[in-house]
C-alpha cells in the first residue's frame, strides 16, 4: 500500500513540475509579444503629411508639431527657459 502511494506522489509531483514549467514558458512567452505589440503601436512613426493628403481627400493641409522637454527662447537679450516647448 505504502509503496502505491509513494509511486503515485511521485508521477504527481513530477507531472505538476512539467506542467508548471509549460506555464510558465508559455505566460512568458505571451507577455513578450504582448509587449512588444504595445512597444510597436507606440513608436510607430506617426504617417507623413503628403501620403494622408493623397489618401485622404477630405484633408486640405497638415501641421507638423514638435515638442522639446526644455528649450531656451532669447528675446532683445533676455533669456527665458521654456519646459515642453511645442512648436510646428
Amino acid at each position: 500500500m505504502t509503496g502505491r502511494l509513494l509511486r503515485i506522489t511521485r508521477l504527481l509531483r513530477k507531472n505538476s513540475i512539467i506542467n508548471i514549467l509549460g506555464l510558465s514558458i508559455g505566460v512568458a512567452a505571451f507577455v513578450i509579444i504582448l509587449l512588444e505589440e504595445i512597444l510597436d503601436a507606440i513608436t510607430a512613426p506617426p504617417p507623413p503629411g503628403p501620403a494622408i493628403i493623397s489618401e485622404c481627400p477630405e484633408v486640405k493641409c497638415f501641421v507638423r508639431f514638435f515638442t522639446q522637454d526644455e528649450s531656451i527662447i532669447t528675446i532683445e537679450n533676455q533669456k527665458f527657459v521654456e519646459d515642453r516647448l511645442s512648436y510646428e
